[in-house]
């Protein structure tokens, strides 16, 4: 996840000549890279580990082969390193040059400093486009030229990004699905949402991804996925993972309450066991018996006081 606000203590780098910086100062969620207690749970509950890049990009290179890939947002580059290990050579990021070389894994000859929230040239197109966790970063002022950047690499774009209230660091512009659909509708792109029902109870995939991303294509690109069988969705929903969503209960709970990873478990329980096997648990939570929000915090402190 990315991106527009700088770590602290890294020097601000200077925006490319004759842009005016979209970016603020601020702790950069670059530098948050592991799973959360929530996706811990669910990775230990199925005992499988974090391969959300490989997983993604092997179901869409499989429906339309791609040769080069290029990322907007690209962070450490997990998803060029996962294309790169798939035999994609040909990659290539952009970014603000925040992350240090050495702790890029890609080469660094295939990164590009940009703002991303001002048009760039590219001087050249790519099979697949890439932007997973991006948008929200930049302020809604910039929102359409960041996806016009994206659109223009690529007929096959991979995109997502964070719903409101989703939460993490530097989020200036979270929103729905159907506010960026709306944006690649008028740059003449289709939708295809087959990833999120395909990987929606997949641990191995982080929650984020599940909820959020779509496929983005036109031309030859949307034609390859049409002849695979696969429908364009005319206007994909916003749909919200329990995870994200138990998430989400449990920030509004005070500390002591908060059981992500109990209610995160409960969740696949439910996706994999029959009811009467759940319910013979004896210590088995009972939803609905207790306050959330505002009222757990009530009850809570009045309680300690």
């Amino acid at each position: 996840m990315f991106k527009r606000f700088r770590r602290a203590a890294a020097p601000a780098p200077q925006p490319p000549a004759n842009t005016a910086p979209t970016t603020q100062t601020g702790v950069s969620s670059h530098w948050i890279d592991g799973p959360s207690e929530m996706a811990k749970a669910a990775m230990a509950y199925f005992g499988t580990n974090d391969r959300s890049q490989d997983m993604v990009l092997k179901a869409l290179h499989d429906l339309v082969p791609f040769a080069s890939a290029a990322d907007f947002g690209t962070g450490r580059g997990s998803w060029l390193k996962s294309a790169i290990a798939m035999g994609v050579r040909d990659v290539h990021g952009y970014d603000i040059p925040e992350i240090p070389v050495e702790q890029r894994q890609f080469p660094a000859d295939r990164f590009t400093p940009a703002d991303l929230g001002q048009p760039i040239t590219l001087g050249r197109r790519f099979d697949l486009a890439i932007s997973t966790e991006v948008a929200e970063h930049l302020p809604k002022e910039h929102a359409a030229t960041f996806v016009a950047n994206v659109a223009q690499a690529a007929d096959l774009v991979l995109f997502s990004a964070a719903i409101p209230y989703q939460g993490g660091a530097g989020h200036v512009n979270e929103n729905w699905v159907e506010y960026w659909a709306r944006m690649f509708f008028a740059l003449g792109f289709q939708a295809f949402d087959f990833l999120r029902p395909r990987f929606w109870n997949e641990a191995a995939i982080r929650s984020y991804y599940r909820q959020n991303l779509l496929v983005f294509a036109k031309g030859e690109a949307a034609a390859r996925l049409t002849g695979a069988g696969l429908a364009p969705t005319a206007m994909p929903l916003s749909l919200v993972h329990p995870e994200q969503y138990l998430k989400a209960v449990g920030r509004a709970q005070p500390p002591e309450l908060a059981r992500v990873g109990a209610d995160v478990r409960h969740y696949y329980d439910c996706v994999t066991k029959a009811p009467a096997e759940i319910d013979a648990v004896p210590d088995r939570r009972a939803y609905g018996a207790e306050p959330v929000g505002w009222n757990a915090v009530r009850a809570h402190l009045s309680r300690k006081g």
